[in-house]
């Protein structure tokens, strides 16, 4: 069996139609081959544990404009935090005026997280009244609820 003289990293004959894209896609694009000889060198992918780790301090300043990096406070601002007292105390106030079997399903579904079948043992209630129960109390609160929504 002959062999072509010219052969590419890792051996692969220059003559096979893959080899040949290969080469000419690097030589255009200006690219280097991948070295077949080391470990992972069969592949041209970029992982991520093979980029160097960039790191910043918030501590210091930028290097170029001497300023410190400003971060954006995610807190919400005392607006938006009475705002979410209020929404919170009309639900508090709406789900108390509920009947009191939807109110119990309703603190053991949302409050409690108990689903269908749990609250429907503690009720003495068929999964599907359970449901039917939630679905009425859940719409009551929707009619009431709907200038906070």
């Amino acid at each position: 069996m002959r062999r072509s003289r010219r052969t590419l990293a890792g051996g692969f004959p220059a003559r096979l139609p893959f080899a040949c894209k290969l080469l000419r896609r690097c030589e255009v694009h200006n690219l280097a081959l991948p070295d077949c000889d080391q470990p992972g060198g069969e592949h041209a992918r970029d992982n991520k544990h093979e980029r160097p780790e960039v790191k910043t301090s918030l501590d210091e300043s930028d290097e170029e404009t001497g300023l410190s990096i400003d971060l954006a406070d995610d807190r919400p601002n005392i607006e938006q935090e009475m705002l979410r007292r209020e929404r919170l105390r009309a639900i508090r106030k709406h789900v108390e005026a509920l009947p009191e079997r939807q109110r119990m399903a309703v603190m053991m579904h949302k409050y409690q997280e108990l689903d269908y079948r749990q609250i429907a043992e503690v009720l003495h209630l068929s999964e599907s009244a359970t449901k039917s129960l939630l679905f009425r109390a859940y719409e009551t609160l929707r009619q009431s609820l709907k200038d906070f929504v």
